[in-house]
């Protein structure tokens, strides 16, 4: 985990808030019709979904992704928190 899923993982606790790291994988068909898998970075139960920490730089590199996971994957959600949902929440970084 980098330095942003630490304070993700410290803000959780002090919310009591439990959580799971890693927990599965999701499959999804690219825009070139490959078959990849995400591995989001949290499930958090409170939420009901899985969480992934991103950076905008690399959320916009990786935005032909996060497209294909909103279109196909519909029976979960997927929140991508950035770093200005990151600072709404109180987290320093």
């Amino acid at each position: 985990q980098g330095t942003w899923e630490l304070k993700f993982i410290e803000w959780m606790d002090i919310n009591q808030m439990t959580f799971k790291c890693h927990k599965d994988s999701i499959q999804y068909v690219d825009k070139n019709n490959i078959i990849r898998n995400y591995y989001p970075d949290f499930f958090v139960d409170k939420w009901n979904c899985y969480v992934d920490i991103k950076s905008s730089y690399w959320y916009s590199k990786q935005i032909e992704k996060w497209e294909c996971l909103r279109e196909q994957v519909k029976d979960v959600e997927i929140r991508v928190l950035m770093e200005n949902e990151l600072k709404k929440l109180g987290i320093k970084i």
